[in-house]
């Protein structure tokens, strides 16, 4: 899903992005989804 974002986000730019941009966006998020989850584990246990 968060690919497809990304598509309809250069799509509204009319930008293309190489697939090294794109990887490097769905890491940085993925990475910062994580993160959330593991800190509100923690807090909640």
């Amino acid at each position: 899903m968060t690919v497809s974002y990304f598509e309809w986000v250069q799509n509204l730019d009319r930008d293309l992005w190489s697939i090294e941009h794109v990887n490097d966006k769905l890491h940085g998020v993925i990475t910062k989804a994580f993160a959330g989850t593991l800190a509100m584990s923690l807090r909640e246990q």
